[in-house]
């Protein structure tokens, strides 16, 4: 009978001591006094990437504004690359508002001199406040013709670097398209889930990969739209999935509107847990043989998430909630 049991016994205690030495050497059994913490690993980030399309950075339309006077004709011909501030459109400012506004600053201006020859032969308070009166007049007069004026030189000049592009069927009716200005720079436009826009932030660096070659383009992160492209009634929905638009710009050479291409966004964001930063600007780490380091960060907040710029590296294990008595130097545990 003792023969019999003698080989289950030890069975078991070779399994209870493999047992343990696995527990051990996967940090789930301490036969040693030291603190205990869990750690986040520094981890490799895949590249934000999704479907870009070119567009013109500015698109404006030019219509006839007959509160500038009578349309004559464009003083540029089609498809003429203009710079911002040229005049692009003709029209006789004689039969507009303007000339009555111009007469009525001057009429004002009469008024004063009056003002102040009467002042000079009288000196009564009823004729200084006249003159006060009559400032005010001038100053609203002259706020309307500089009113006047800043909206017809939108509806004339150049507003940004471009090409023209006359309309082929102007009747000279008030509104009417005379031409479009097309921006001679061109930005690129990606959807983003809410997934990755929170990982994007504004400056960041984009690789453009056109479809129709393997030509790259450079350029930033210009603006990320606050609201979603398709935040209309499928919000109600169960299965309703934002999109925001992306918009990149500064780009490293010109692209022609329209065309397609993979837009890369390097994530190399390291995200750090809030919980393992100490005295702003340091944190714990751990070394292979699980010793403590300290490290100072250069740490940003975007969007909730702390990221640390600069002093952490990929594989790097920040202890999370480390306690004050903790020190640089000391052997620890790993949950």
């Amino acid at each position: 009978m003792k023969k019999m049991w003698l080989p289950i016994i030890t069975t078991i205690i070779v399994a209870i001591i493999i047992v343990l030495i696995i527990l051990k050497k996967t940090n789930h059994l301490y036969f040693n006094n030291l603190d205990t913490y869990k750690v986040y690993k520094v981890e490799d980030r895949k590249d934000i990437s999704g479907k870009g399309i070119v567009f013109p950075e500015h698109v404006k339309v030019y219509k006839i504004n007959k509160n500038i006077g009578e349309y004559i004709r464009p003083q540029i011909k089609d498809f003429r690359k203009v710079k911002k501030g040229t005049p692009l459109i003709y029209y006789d400012t004689n039969s507009s508002n303007r000339p009555n506004l111009v007469d009525n600053i001057n009429n004002v201006k009469e008024d004063l001199n009056r003002d102040y020859q009467n002042v000079a032969k009288h000196n009564s308070s009823s004729y200084q406040k006249q003159i006060s009166n009559d400032y005010q007049r001038l100053f609203k007069a002259q706020q309307k013709l500089n009113q006047h004026d800043n909206l017809s030189s939108k509806d004339i000049y150049a507003a940004f670097n471009g090409e023209v592009k006359i309309s082929n069927s102007i009747s000279g009716k008030n509104g009417d398209e005379i031409l479009k200005l097309v921006s001679t720079k061109s930005v690129i436009k990606m959807r983003a889930s809410q997934y990755i826009v929170n990982k994007i932030k504004k400056g960041s660096n984009v690789n453009f990969k056109l479809d129709s070659d393997s030509e790259n383009v450079k350029g930033k992160v210009q603006s990320i739209d606050n609201l979603p492209i398709n935040m209309k009634k499928e919000r109600y929905y169960k299965n309703y999935e934002p999109k925001y638009m992306i918009t990149i710009s500064d780009l490293n050479h010109g692209v022609r509107a329209g065309f397609t291409g993979k837009v890369t966004i390097p994530y190399n964001m390291i995200e750090i847990p809030q919980n393992s930063i100490i005295n702003k600007n340091y944190v714990f780490i751990v070394n292979k043989d699980n010793y403590v380091q300290k490290r100072r960060v250069k740490i940003v907040k975007i969007k909730n998430k702390l990221i640390a710029k600069k002093g952490l590296k990929l594989g790097d294990r920040v202890i999370e909630k480390p306690k004050r008595s903790l020190q640089e130097g000391q052997q620890i545990n790993i949950k």
